[in-house]
């Protein structure tokens, strides 16, 4: 894997990077090796238009803007997987941060 990052800025290099190394460890985890993944794109948009999915997240008070995650594998054997998240962002701030945000995310295949 290359591990790297469009635009080519410092930023997104490093979130490439990161990535690269958390799917080879999730891959390895699950009896995977490295060499059959052929392409790994993740791809985040930030201040999306809410859709549905993002308004059924809603369980508290939300804060922040919509983002989208999606992440697409393309195999050995030439087939696709994809897996898309939608949540809520915001800035990091300690204060409003004391418990996890994982009831933020809405996973959909």
């Amino acid at each position: 894997m290359t591990k790297q990052g469009a635009p080519d800025i410092k930023n997104v290099n490093k979130v490439s990077s990161e990535f690269g190394d958390y799917l080879g460890q999730q891959l390895k985890q699950r009896g995977f090796r490295k060499s059959q993944v052929q392409e790994a794109i993740l791809s985040i948009a930030f201040d999306v238009t809410p859709s549905k999915e993002h308004l059924n997240v809603i369980k508290t008070t939300v804060r922040g803007k919509p983002f989208t995650c999606s992440v697409k594998l393309l195999d050995d054997l030439g087939h696709i997987h994809r897996f898309t998240a939608k949540g809520w962002c915001s800035k990091h701030n300690p204060s409003k941060e004391l418990r996890s945000a994982r009831i933020l995310s809405l996973f959909a295949f």
